[in-house]
This record gives structure tokens, C-alpha cells and sequence, in this order.
């Protein structure tokens, strides 16, 4: 049986400028976050976006997640969610499983309308 930790955050390092501390575990350092996993008897980690982090800076973070993919480690990337072709293109690159997307944006929440294109 293979043990897989489906949702760990991660901040990758290219979105530095800050320390980043944690009292309860890593979120930068994939080595540590995989001594972690080791610890807890998990086999594949899917690492995702800070939730604070989901939708900024897209590029930059997606191609810092596809930098962890590795032989225990697969990543969802990040998205504008006004900017579908972003989602087509993501998900032609072959690195990312899938994406994390916010619960709402700018006070509107996934089904409204102005999302129907992402979805579509």
C-alpha cells in the first residue's frame, strides 16, 4: 500500500524576500517537508500552493512547484482564474497534477458567472 499525503502546502523559494517560520512544520524547505512525510510513514506528498499565495505571482510560482516534481513529489500549480488559457496551458505542461484555486475572489465565490470560462 502506498501512503500518499494528497494536500501539503508549500511556499516556494523563488516568491522569497521573507524569512518564513512555521511552529508546527516546514513549508519551504523540501527536504525538511520530505523528512517530515518520512516521519509520519508517507510515501508521495502532492505539495500545493500557500492558500494566501493561490492566484499571485502565477508564473513564478507554477514553474518554483514544477522544480519540486520528483520521484515522491508531485505539485498542483496555481491560477488567475480570469485567465483560462493559463489553466489549458498549465495542464499541457505536464508537470502539475491539477490546480488549487481560492475559495473566492475579491468577495466572489466560484460559481459566479464571471468564473464560467475557467470552468467551461
Amino acid at each position: 500500500m502506498t501512503v500518499v499525503d494528497a494536500h501539503a502546502h508549500v511556499i516556494v523559494p523563488c516568491l522569497g524576500g521573507k524569512v518564513i517560520r512555521a511552529a508546527v512544520r516546514a513549508f519551504v524547505d523540501l527536504g525538511k517537508i520530505l523528512e517530515e512525510q518520512d516521519r509520519a510513514g508517507v510515501d508521495r506528498v502532492v505539495l500545493c500552493p500557500w492558500v494566501n499565495l493561490v492566484g499571485r505571482e502565477t508564473a513564478r510560482q507554477n514553474e518554483g512547484l514544477a522544480a519540486l516534481v520528483g520521484p515522491r513529489v508531485a505539485v498542483l500549480g496555481t491560477v488567475d482564474l480570469e485567465r483560462p488559457d493559463e489553466l489549458v496551458e498549465l495542464m499541457q505542461d505536464g508537470r502539475f497534477s491539477g490546480v488549487e484555486v481560492a475559495a473566492s475572489v475579491d468577495g466572489d465565490y466560484l460559481g459566479h458567472d464571471r468564473f464560467a470560462d475557467f470552468w467551461a
